[in-house]
């Protein structure tokens, strides 16, 4: 009689995460557009991070970290229908949200614009992100009717005028409209999602799981299995479990973005995705690396268990800030307008 109860307590399980799977696929499949970066983002001005198509519901979540105030606007992210990052004040592109901070204050103002006005709120100056407490913000559009969250808790809920033009569009996600200075402080784990059917914070949660960086920060390390991915998600820097480490274009497992891992022909987890090998820092597996770390000194070093340096970008310099995969398939260590210190 025990053995059956442990049968279907079996079966029930494995029902169970059939259900969530598919469940979680067909969200996925609804979706004109999802973007995650899971950990901090570029900092850097008018920096295209996606090419995004606009539909009737959307989803807009980021964690902040202000260091400060700045004396003038700063942004945190602008979705705009023009491919040079220009929104309405300027190259004629079309407001679909941009996101500030207000001069002189820790106040958010999130802007759209809707078939009235090409400038609309959907929060000014209500919500604050305190300096140097991280929080985390999320702006849901069902139809015409918006919420606003902070920390999970709904802040704002208002309805307002269509906006035909962020419904059915082609945008581009920006780290800042053309010409406006960036926020100061850290901007990280952001989705943005547009589809046809009502979103939620669940929606944003569910995309988040098994997401990964797409940038390193100073004294941040990949440990094998890991890696970093393009913000196009075409390319990724992969720390394969043996400890090699090489560039690949992705190719994603029997085309099904929600398997987590693999288990290659020697019986090795592996991560999610396969990829084309396009750079390898030529290291071999017999070397046996443990760590990848962008160092404070702005060097990326490769190592082995003896803390021994197999392989560097020798990119020493206070000015390098960012360790990233470029859309272009290049590994860059960058400094913060964007600019390459070191390439692959």
């Amino acid at each position: 009689m025990y053995h059956y109860y442990v049968i279907f307590l079996i079966l029930l399980i494995i029902l169970s995460l059939m259900y969530k799977s598919s469940n979680l696929e067909g969200l996925t499949n609804n979706y004109s557009t999802r973007f995650v970066n899971k950990g901090p983002i570029l900092n850097t001005k008018t920096t295209k991070l996606y090419d995004v198509n606009y539909d009737t519901n959307m989803a807009i979540s980021f964690k902040l970290k202000l260091d400060g105030k700045s004396g003038g606007w700063t942004q945190i992210l602008g979705i705009t229908t023009s491919s040079s990052g220009g929104d309405n004040g300027n190259n004629g592109g079309i407001r679909g949200p941009g996101l500030w901070v207000h001069p002189n204050s820790e106040k958010l103002h999130f802007m759209i614009h809707t078939d009235n006005n090409w400038n609309t709120a959907i929060s000014n100056n209500k919500i604050s992100s305190e300096i140097g407490k991280e929080n985390r913000f999320d702006i849901i559009r069902n139809n015409n009717r918006y919420y606003v969250y902070k920390n999970k808790s709904l802040v704002e809920n208002v309805a307002l005028n269509r906006s035909s033009s962020t419904m059915q569009n082609k945008g581009y996600l920006y780290t800042s409209f053309s010409g406006n200075p960036r926020v100061n402080g850290i901007v990280s784990d952001v989705v943005v999602i547009f589809s046809k059917t009502n979103l939620s914070l669940s929606s944003i949660d569910n995309s988040m799981e098994g997401s990964s960086k797409s940038v390193l920060m100073k004294g941040e390390s990949l440990k094998p299995g890991e890696f970093l991915v393009s913000n196009s998600g075409e390319y990724l820097l992969n720390f394969n479990i043996d400890g090699t480490l090489n560039i690949g274009k992705v190719k994603l497992v029997n085309n099904n973005a929600n398997l987590d891992t693999y288990t290659d022909d020697k019986s090795l987890k592996q991560n999610k995705i396969r990829s084309d090998v396009k750079w390898n820092s030529g290291v071999s597996s017999d070397k046996y690396a443990v760590k990848l770390t962008f160092e404070e000194d702005g060097n990326v070093t490769l190592k082995d268990r003896n803390n021994k340096i197999l392989w560097a970008t020798n990119s020493i310099s206070k000015d390098s800030k960012y360790l990233v995969i470029k859309n272009n398939g290049k590994l860059a260590v960058l400094d913060s307008n964007g600019n390459n210190i070191w390439s692959s």
